[in-house]
C-alpha cells in the first residue's frame, strides 16, 4: 500500500484541526453565556428548552463530547473524499489513468527500427505526445489488427492527399520505429515498412502500400512470419483494450480438415471454419459463391512449413481470376456471418509442387477485399470485415498415402531463426 497520508493530506488535516479551539471558544461561551447562566429555569439550546437531568452540568460535559467526535468525523469524512478525487489515492485505486492505449514515435527521431534490436524496451525514450492514442479509434481490430479511426489518415500522415506509387520510395518514415505502449506499458515495437526497403525486421510493419490502399480510416498493422509467434497479440494490449471498450473480436479461422493429391502438381482439398468471434454481424467472402480462381486471388489457400527440411510448400502454380479492376469486388460475393455462428466451406486447389513426406505446420490465411469504404461496409445488418487474419497453426505427419492426422499445436515450437530466414512474397 502506499503512503497512506501524503504531506499535502497532512497540512489538509492540520488545516482543519486548526479550527477545534475556534469551535470550542464558541461552545464554551455559548454554555456558559447561555445555559450555565439559566441554572434554575432550565437550559435552551437552538430553541430546545432543556430541563432537569438535561440541564445539568454532566449533560453539558456530554454533549460538548459528543459534538468533538462529530467534528473529528467530519474532518475524517472531507480528508478520504479529498484523497478519493486524487489519481494516486491509496483507498480508492485509479480506474482510468492506466487504461491508456498509445502508440508514440522515439524522442531521438534519428534511431532506425535497426538500430533499436538489441536495444530493451523499457530503455527507449520515448517522445512526449503520442502519434496515435486511444481518443483517435474508433476500435481496433484483434483478428486482422486493423485500427479503425475516427478522423482519415491524413491527421497521421502529412500530405496523404498527395500520396502515390511514386512518393514510396521517399517516404521520410521509413524504418522509422513505433512503440505501443498499453496500461503504461512498453509492450512491443513495429515500423514502416517500404515496398523498397532492402532489410525486413522480425516485428510487425505499417506497410506503406496498406497505408494507401486501406481505407483512410485504417491503418492496418502486419505480422509477416505466418509461422512464428505473432507478437501483435500482446495480452497487455487486449485487456486494455477490453478495459477501454475498444476491442472487436473479429474472425477466428480454423483448418479442419487436408486431403492431398500428390504428384508433379500437386492438388489440395481443405476444409475450413470460419467463425464470428464479433459482437457485430460479419459479411465475409464465401468459397462458394465464388470460383475457386477468384477466391485464390484474395488468399493464397494453405500454406505448409516442412519442419525437417526447412522449406515452405504454397500453392505457386495456381490459376488465378483478377477482378477488373484489380480493386473490384461484387457484394454476391459475400455471406453474412451472425455474432456467434460460424460457416464451414470445402475448397479445393490446384498448383502445389510435390510435398516430400515428414511432418508439417499448416496455416490459412483468410483475406477479405481491403479497399471497402466506411460509408459502404457499414450496412443495417452487419459490416464488411476488413484485412488478413490467420488460421490457428495445425501440425500432421504427412506419408504419400493420402491421408492426414491432423493435431493442434502452438507457434512457439517454430524456432525464430527458420522463420526471419523466410523469402517473403508481397
Amino acid at each position: 500500500m502506499k503512503k497512506a497520508i501524503s504531506k499535502i493530506n497532512v497540512v489538509f488535516l492540520l488545516f482543519l484541526h486548526s479550527f477545534i479551539p475556534v469551535i470550542d471558544f464558541v461552545k464554551r461561551k455559548m454554555f456558559s453565556a447561555k445555559i450555565l447562566r439559566r441554572r434554575n429555569t432550565g437550559k435552551i439550546i437552538n430553541g430546545f428548552q432543556f430541563v432537569g437531568f438535561y440541564s445539568s452540568p454532566l449533560f453539558i460535559l456530554i454533549l460538548n463530547h459528543l459534538l468533538n467526535k462529530l467534528i473529528y468525523a467530519i474532518i475524517f469524512t472531507a480528508l478520504v473524499y479529498y484523497n478519493g478525487c486524487k489519481d494516486n489515492n491509496p483507498i480508492i485505486p485509479p480506474t482510468t489513468s492506466n487504461n491508456t492505449f498509445a502508440i508514440y514515435f522515439l524522442k531521438d527521431t534519428t534511431l532506425t527500427i535497426k538500430d533499436i534490436l538489441s536495444t530493451n524496451l523499457e530503455d527507449l525514450v520515448l517522445a512526449d505526445k503520442p502519434w496515435l492514442s486511444q481518443d483517435d479509434i474508433d476500435f481496433y481490430d484483434w483478428s486482422s489488427h486493423c485500427i479503425y479511426l475516427k478522423k482519415d489518415k491524413s491527421y497521421f500522415f502529412p500530405d496523404f492527399d498527395k500520396f502515390d506509387y511514386e512518393s514510396l520510395t521517399n517516404m521520410s518514415w521509413i524504418d522509422k520505429p513505433l512503440i505501443i505502449v498499453a496500461n503504461n506499458k512498453k509492450c512491443y515495437a513495429s515500423y514502416f515498412l517500404g515496398v523498397f526497403s532492402n532489410d525486413m525486421w522480425p516485428y510487425p510493419d505499417i506497410f506503406d502500400f496498406n497505408i494507401i490502399y486501406y481505407p483512410v480510416d485504417i491503418i492496418y498493422f502486419e505480422w509477416p512470419f505466418p509461422f512464428a509467434k505473432d507478437i501483435r497479440k500482446n495480452e497487455n494490449v487486449r485487456n486494455t483494450l477490453i478495459d477501454l471498450k475498444l476491442l472487436h473480436e473479429g474472425l477466428l479461422i480454423s483448418v479442419d480438415s487436408i486431403w492431398i493429391d500428390n504428384a508433379d502438381t500437386t492438388t489440395v482439398k481443405y476444409k475450413i471454419t470460419i467463425n464470428n468471434e464479433d459482437t457485430d454481424n460479419l459479411y465475409v467472402l464465401d468459397p462458394n459463391k465464388m470460383e475457386s480462381e477468384l477466391f485464390h486471388y484474395f488468399t493464397n489457400g494453405p500454406v505448409f512449413y516442412n519442419i525437417t527440411n526447412n522449406k515452405t510448400y504454397e500453392s505457386v502454380y495456381k490459376r488465378t481470376i483478377k477482378p477488373i479492376p484489380p480493386d473490384y469486388y461484387d457484394y454476391n460475393w459475400f455471406t453474412k456471418i451472425e455474432c456467434g455462428k460460424s460457416i464451414t466451406r470445402m475448397i479445393t486447389l490446384k498448383g502445389y509442387s510435390y510435398l516430400p513426406n515428414g511432418n508439417y505446420y499448416c496455416i490459412f490465411n483468410f483475406n477479405n477485399p481491403n479497399n471497402v469504404s466506411k460509408k459502404d461496409r457499414l450496412l443495417v445488418d452487419g459490416r464488411y470485415w476488413l484485412g488478413s487474419t490467420i488460421s490457428e497453426l495445425i501440425g500432421f505427419n504427412w506419408i504419400d498415402s493420402g491421408k492426414i492426422s491432423l493435431q493442434a499445436v502452438t507457434s512457439t515450437k517454430v524456432q525464430k531463426a527458420e522463420f526471419i530466414k523466410q523469402t517473403l512474397r508481397r
